[in-house]
């Protein structure tokens, strides 16, 4: 049995500051995730888009001394976040790699299980990157991953296309449904990419979550929204016009959440499993 770690004081700095691992956007699209891999000793594991950490870091501590994880990504500031964790929760079994997933620094056949926590949608060329995971994946490899469907938000979405509408734009309505595809390329187009990389079809879990506001002035002004959604949602309009726009889709959306009602985002997503022939 392998030495037992000192217990965490919940008062440390640096403890406290590692207290995100599970942040309202990506648990449970990770929770998904960690229940569909096949969890086995000995195993060489590989995470495409590890972010700050989750869920790589639960990961490998469920798998354990015996595996080793490798967290690849091309943000350094989000990486040096999950080498942080990693030191505080004692976890030595993590190599994290700033890299790009379309060029994986490893041999070929080299992973037994690689996973992406809705990451590899977020790739520029899903396609060179599943060749690269096919590449360095072993044969009977497994590859879990969790995207957002064509589905999410539809509620802002909807609220996007009324306005731009009412303020005769609706040439740029194909704009939206660009914007939707190019990040939710949905399962058909998925599995299709997989099979052409040598990957067969396993399981597939599908699952949604709500993300609630009291209204479009809060939603407008959360951080996962301008971290990650805002500015896209901005580009799909010409810049002289974003500021009105963005206004009366605010204006809006606060007239819908009055009496409490509030404003819902809903977000379907899956979790799908796939097996290198």
């Amino acid at each position: 049995m392998s030495d037992i770690k000192p217990v965490i004081d919940p008062n440390d700095d640096c403890t406290a500051s590692c207290c995100d691992d599970t942040p309202q956007w990506s648990a449970p699209f990770g929770a998904r995730l960690l229940e569909l891999v096949e969890y086995r000793r000995g195993i060489t594991v590989l995470d495409i888009g590890t972010g700050t950490g989750y869920p790589l870091l639960e990961l490998a501590m469920r798998l354990g001394p015996t595996c080793r994880v490798y967290g690849v990504d091309p943000w350094a500031a989000a990486l040096a976040r999950a080498r942080l964790k990693a030191e505080v929760c004692g976890i030595d079994t993590v190599t994290l790699i700033r890299g790009a997933a379309e060029a994986l620094p490893f041999a070929d056949a080299s992973i037994d299980l690689i996973v992406s926590n809705n990451g590899l949608n977020n790739i520029a060329d899903m396609s060179a990157a599943l060749r690269e995971c096919a590449r360095v994946a072993r044969k009977g490899c497994r590859f879990v991953m969790t995207m957002n469907l064509e589905g999410s938000m539809v509620e802002f979405y909807d609220v996007y296309r009324e306005s731009l509408r009412a303020h005769g734009m609706s040439e740029l309505l194909p704009a939206i449904e660009e914007h939707i595809r190019a990040k939710r390329p949905g399962t058909a187009r998925v599995e299709e990419l997989f099979r052409e990389c040598g990957f067969s079809p396993g399981r597939t879990v599908a699952d949604s979550f709500v993300l609630r506001f009291a209204d479009g002035t809060a939603m407008f002004g959360h951080f996962l929204i301008r971290l990650a959604f805002l500015d896209a949602w901005k580009a799909c309009v010409p810049a002289g016009a974003r500021d009105r726009i963005f206004a009366d889709i605010e204006a809006r959306i606060n007239a819908e959440s009055g009496d409490g009602k509030g404003f819902a985002l809903t977000v379907p997503f899956v979790a799908m499993e796939f097996i290198k022939r």
